[in-house]
């Protein structure tokens, strides 16, 4: 006979149902952990979407359970959802921005507080989508919160299905009495295939945003709740364990083979792998040793708090501990497994099994409730809540020169916009640079520069950055990217207005025409050439953030039309004004993102075609076309310092892909290209901090983007190259 008990989510659950349950939770959260742990399954993130399934099922099975006159009870409803889900949300909310306080500094320690806003309100998912948070391939730590983006997906589905199915309940009475039952599989085809087919859609126009919302994962949801009302299926106990290990296979495949660029895909076979897995479970009991061991009963029992506290022990611990090493691991695991079985002791039992008076558990839950929305609120909106033990304080950046540039107003080429454009405005003062030694005999194409004076210096600055154990209190600029890159007028490059000559537009304004073509890393390098020939030469910058330059078809970025009409009136510009040089610089990201998701050789030899492709189309201009390497990717500031921390943390490398792609710019034929490793790595070890002409520069304030003092500094060694190389007098 089947007896009944208490599942994980707080329902009432036929035993045999609640082990596979149980058991398909825990193989989910295991896979999810082991992927944010080790980067392996590399489908491991596909373990959300077996939940995503599992909660279908399971909410509408308790809707059809606890409503068998026909008419659902919203209010036991989400009293129960409450119990079950607030109390330890609240709780891992208040402990993970407690412990980034301590952890970062308190830049980023704020923006966490707003992601626990986000989480508390249920809304996380969308804060991530619109913040266009990449999740396979972003440059910065993510947000120890970020994970609380799925748990959005499912708040929104428990507001949202059972008020649809009391609307519809109340609708179909009017005509004729029905069964609760037979309504969820009209709602639930309809909600799945809308979902389904704008979800296959987005995933190809826009995969951030496809990831995280929930219109995209109303289809598997769906699929769980139209699981919740087959009836079981026919066939011996052997069919039926056969079609549970096919489930788990399915799965197992699906997290194993899949990669971070087929989520769509992925998401499809290991939803449609859990399907198979429930309904084997639907009636009698598969014999399935995987799904019902007491490993997998308490590991799913413990899933909820498993997954809440698994991903802030791994981000935080990664600010302590090396990420990835044994000791990282082994402390994440266990940390993870000891605050869940806690937690799961203390806090979940008590609210779920209603061991706490129905008033004490309103007024708990809404205390910590309080307390995670006043400290999230306050991280916030107080910038200097919690300062850093340690403050880094910004001194001058360098020593000035006696006279500014001025910003042009205007030049040859008039424009219909130009009335438009907004006051000049002055360049902040030009340090002095190292000094530039005579180059040496022009260095003929295919021909390395040899490091001059000014590189031999660079490199004595990251041999003292490298060796720092303590961050300096001198640090100049400061911490932040308005700190870092103080540059008026500046904002302006994030996005030229290639039809307005003043917009992002330097430099002498009566000397022959610079350009510097790029995204938002040739924003920094057009402080660097401005640096170095701005007294002779009009500087102007052709520049768009998140735009690749070359024209590869990429996901990745801003809109792809937005960048196209950038790209072509670029192109259009140079060939019309015939500037003498064009620099051109992306980001080399750009090509791990291809939509073609080439890989390897192929990955090289589409880059290499987009690039030649860029110099065919400005070949009329008859411009001297230099391909410059970008910045090396490397640590964001505020993911890799803390308080009372050191430099240390902070030092990355070189990926190998970023070589790769840079020989084949370096082998491009009809263009010159101006190395930049020396800049910011020393064998292969890339520090943040530079100790060049004596003072502590920071050189990055993220994980790409040079700080406007170094952009400066390096000015000089750019100078010694483009003449050494005799690209101009």
């Amino acid at each position: 006979m089947s007896t009944t008990r208490p599942s994980s989510d707080g329902s009432v659950v036929p035993a045999g149902r609640r082990r596979d349950v149980q058991g398909l939770r825990a193989v989910a959260v295991v896979v999810v952990i082991a992927f944010h742990l080790l980067g392996w399954p590399t489908g491991g993130y596909l373990g959300v979407d077996v939940f995503f399934v599992i909660s279908g099922f399971v909410i509408t099975g308790v809707l059809l359970r606890r409503s068998p006159s026909g008419r659902v009870d919203l209010r036991d409803f989400y009293l129960r959802r409450a119990r079950r889900i607030l109390p330890l949300a609240f709780l891992v909310l208040v402990a993970t921005v407690l412990a980034s306080y301590w952890t970062w500094s308190s830049e980023k320690a704020n923006d966490i507080g707003l992601d626990a806003v986000a989480a508390a309100l249920f809304v996380g998912n969308w804060r991530f989508a619109f913040t266009a948070s990449d999740y396979f391939n972003m440059g910065a730590e993510p947000s120890p919160l970020q994970h609380y983006w799925s748990l959005g997906v499912e708040e929104q589905f428990y507001l949202v299905w059972p008020g649809l199915l009391l609307v519809a309940a109340i609708v179909a009475a009017r005509r004729s009495p029905t069964s609760l039952r037979r309504l969820v599989p009209p709602l639930a085809v309809a909600i799945g295939a809308a979902s389904g087919v704008y979800a296959a859609w987005l995933a190809s126009t826009d995969p951030n945003v496809a990831y995280f919302s929930s219109l995209t994962r109303g289809w598997e949801l769906a699929l769980g709740c139209l699981l919740a009302v087959l009836p079981a299926p026919r066939g011996s106990e052997r069919l039926r364990t056969a079609l549970s290990w096919l489930g788990l296979a399915g799965i197992a495949a699906s997290v194993i083979v899949v990669d971070a660029d087929a989520p769509f895909m992925g998401a499809l076979a290991a939803s449609t792998a859990t399907g198979l897995a429930i309904v084997a479970g639907i009636g009698r009991e598969p014999r399935n040793l995987l799904l019902r061991n007491r490993v997998s009963d308490y590991l799913g029992e413990l899933s909820y708090g498993l997954y809440l506290w698994h991903f802030p022990v791994i981000v935080i611990g990664a600010a302590w501990l090396t990420r990835g090493s044994p000791a990282h691991v082994g402390v994440s695991v266990v940390l993870t497994l000891v605050l869940a079985a806690a937690a799961h002791q203390w806090v979940e039992r008590p609210f779920m099994e209603g061991r706490l008076r129905p008033a004490k558990m309103r007024g708990s839950a809404v205390a910590v409730g309080v307390v995670t929305m006043s400290l999230a609120l306050a991280a916030g909106v107080a910038p200097g809540w919690w300062q850093d033990t340690k403050p880094l304080t910004a001194t001058p950046s360098l020593t000035p020169s006696p006279t500014p540039r001025p910003l042009l107003t205007a030049s040859p080429t008039p424009s219909p916009s130009a009335s438009d454009s907004p006051s000049p405005t002055e360049l902040p003062p030009t340090p002095t640079p190292p000094p530039t030694p005579t180059p040496a005999p022009t260095i003929p194409p295919g021909q390395p520069v040899p490091l001059g004076e000014t590189g031999l210096a660079l490199q004595e600055g990251l041999r003292g950055g490298l060796a720092l154990t303590a961050w300096p209190a001198d640090l100049t600029p400061g911490t932040t990217p308005e700190a870092a890159n103080p540059w008026p007028g500046a904002s302006a490059c994030q996005s030229t207005k290639v039809a307005d000559p003043t917009s992002c537009t330097y430099g002498n304004a009566n000397g022959p025409e610079l350009v510097v073509w790029g995204d938002s890393v040739g924003g920094n390098l057009l402080a660097a050439v401005e640096g170095a020939f701005g007294s002779d030469y009009k500087v102007r910058g052709l520049t768009k953030s998140g735009c690749n330059i070359n024209g590869a078809n990429i996901n990745y970025g801003a809109p792809p039309d937005i960048c196209i009409t950038q790209r072509n009136q670029s192109i259009a510009y140079i060939n019309r004004v015939k500037p003498k040089v064009v620099f051109v610089t992306e980001t080399y990201t750009f090509a791990t993102r291809l939509a073609s998701k080439a890989s390897g050789a192929a990955r090289l030899a589409e880059w290499a075609a987009a690039d030649r492709s860029l110099i065919e189309a400005i070949k009329p201009s008859g411009a001297t076309v230099v391909f410059v390497a970008p910045s090396i990717p490397g640590l964001a500031f505020k993911d890799c310092h803390r308080p009372d921390g050191s430099p240390q943390a902070c030092i990355s490398s070189i990926p190998a892909w970023f070589n790769e792609i840079a020989q084949v710019e370096r082998s491009l034929d009809g263009v010159r290209f101006v190395e930049t490793e020396h800049w910011y790595c020393l064998d292969g070890r890339c520090p943040m901090v530079s100790t060049t002409a004596g003072q502590h520069t920071m050189m990055k304030w993220d994980y790409i983007h040079v700080s406007y003092a170094y952009d400066r500094i390096v000015a000089a060694d750019f100078r010694y190259q483009v003449l050494a190389m005799g690209i101009l007098p």
